[in-house]
């Protein structure tokens, strides 16, 4: 707990610094759901799997973009450490690496959280109803998929221990989660082969599950076959990201690059 309070204390820290980028970022986001609104209303009297088209965009927007925020942190505490020069220090410390790793990841999940529930505050100025909403079982699928996010933002910094470059991983998980991962069109209306690559982001699963939840207050079980392929996600990455980010970190220890990384 002691560890996990000093990275949060840090993080909030950071944001609190730079009080106009958190306002910016909010006000980014703000636009964007504006123009999603703008972009639905030339869309009207169509519908995507069954949902009016400002629903089914937003939903696919908001989650994707959070998935992103669990997707990336771990990369931007790399980066930030080691322009702060604090790395190092931190890769040689007695605390296991894999819980400064999970620890790091704390609050900028929390900040997503955060966004994501301003945002989808602001959806309902433009008309979106979740009156009908399974909320609980939303909020279940939406931690899992964070989860599984994670695990792929562990491999990422994994490869930019090894390779001291970690973006192009991380840019392209992000373009095959964005074009294919359903956020503005059922990945139905793919082709089998890309069906299955959307499916190696947790993206698509987690929308899957999510649209339903949300717009149609299904239950759980309704949406079984993606929230089982979610979890078998988070539950298989988790553990088998942070086995590789120490080896990660072994083998930049045996190479003496730990310094530069």
């Amino acid at each position: 707990m002691r560890l996990l309070r000093a990275y949060l204390r840090r993080d909030l820290a950071d944001d609190l610094a730079y009080r106009l980028t958190f306002v910016l970022e909010l006000v980014d986001g703000l636009i964007l759901l504006a123009a999603v609104f703008l972009l639905s209303r030339g869309l009207a009297g169509m519908q995507a799997s069954g949902y009016a088209p400002f629903a089914f965009l937003f939903v696919g927007l908001a989650v994707n973009a959070a998935l992103n925020v669990s997707l990336a942190c771990f990369a931007v505490s790399l980066r930030g450490s080691r322009a702060e020069g604090i790395l190092r220090v931190s890769m040689i410390m007695p605390t296991p690496v894999s819980k400064q790793v999970l620890a790091s990841a704390v609050y900028p999940i929390l900040r997503g959280m955060f966004d994501a529930g301003l945002h989808l505050a602001a959806a309902s100025l433009f008309g979106l109803s979740l009156a009908g909403a399974n909320l609980p079982g939303a909020f279940l699928v939406f931690l899992i998929g964070l989860a599984a996010a994670a695990s792929l933002g562990i491999v990422s910094a994994a490869f930019a221990v090894v390779f001291r470059r970690g973006d192009p991983l991380l840019w392209l998980i992000s373009v095959i989660s964005l074009v294919l991962g359903g956020v503005f069109y059922p990945v139905d209306q793919l082709p089998a082969v890309l069906r299955a690559v959307a499916w190696v982001t947790p993206v698509a699963p987690a929308l899957a599950a999510m649209r339903p939840l949300l717009l149609d207050g299904v239950a759980l079980s309704a949406v079984g076959p993606a929230l089982a392929a979610l979890t078998m996600y988070a539950a298989v990455g988790i553990p088998g990201s942070l086995l590789l980010f120490s080896a990660a970190v072994r083998h930049a220890r045996r190479r003496g690059t730990i310094k530069d990384t």
